[in-house]
C-alpha cells in the first residue's frame, strides 16, 4: 500500500478548478502542494517552443529553466507560469 502523507489544500480554489470552465485555461492540482494550478493555452503554446529550442543534452529541465529566465520580455509571472506548466508536463524544474 502506498504511503499515505497530508498536504494543506485550499477548498475554495480546488472548488473553483471543478466549477470553472474557461476555453482557454486549465487547472491542474498539485498532489505534492495541493496547490491548484492555472496553465493558458498560450502559455502550453509558449513552453511547447521553448522545449524545441532545446538540443538533445544531459539536463533538459535546467536548460528550458536557463531559457525561460532569458525571457527578458516576459514579466516574472509568465516566467513562473511556464516553470508551473513544465511541472505539469512531468519536467522536475
Amino acid at each position: 500500500m502506498a504511503d499515505k502523507r497530508r498536504i494543506n489544500v485550499n477548498l475554495v480554489e480546488l472548488s473553483a478548478a471543478f466549477g470553472i470552465n474557461f476555453p482557454d485555461q486549465d487547472a491542474y492540482f498539485g498532489l505534492k502542494t495541493g496547490d491548484v494550478v492555472w496553465i493558458t493555452d498560450e502559455t502550453h503554446r509558449e513552453l511547447e517552443k521553448l522545449w524545441e529550442k532545446i538540443p538533445d543534452i544531459s539536463d533538459p529541465p535546467a536548460a528550458l529553466d536557463a531559457l525561460i529566465s532569458q525571457r527578458a520580455d516576459m514579466a516574472e509571472w509568465q516566467q513562473e507560469e511556464l516553470r508551473d506548466d513544465a511541472r505539469v508536463d512531468g519536467s522536475p524544474i
